[in-house]
């Protein structure tokens, strides 16, 4: 399936996504789009990262959480990585594929 690219980030944005998306090196008019490397997404990131905040933001803006990096991993193992328990609830919630 083909996803729009989603909008700009904005006025709705935190400062920390913000700040984020830019230090990361991430594209603010396309959440979606994986960078060269290891294929990660800014929902990928954050999950590896354990930044729930982030995470629930980028939810929020509707990214794909079922966005899979070069290795064939989903968030939801990123974030395994990082031992955010919260946050893998808030995946599991929102839909994530669990296989």
């Amino acid at each position: 399936m083909t996803r729009t690219p989603l909008p700009a980030l904005g006025e709705h944005s935190s400062a920390a996504l913000l700040d984020f998306i830019e230090e990361q090196g991430f594209d603010p008019a396309n959440l979606d789009k994986q960078l060269q490397g290891f294929g990660l997404t800014p929902l990928m990131r954050a999950a590896l990262l354990g930044r729930d905040d982030l995470a629930a933001e980028l939810l929020a803006h509707g990214v794909d959480i079922q966005a899979r990096n070069s290795d064939g991993n989903n968030a939801l193992w990123l974030v395994c990585v990082s031992g955010n328990g919260r946050l893998v609830q808030r995946l599991i919630d929102a839909g994530i594929d669990l296989d």
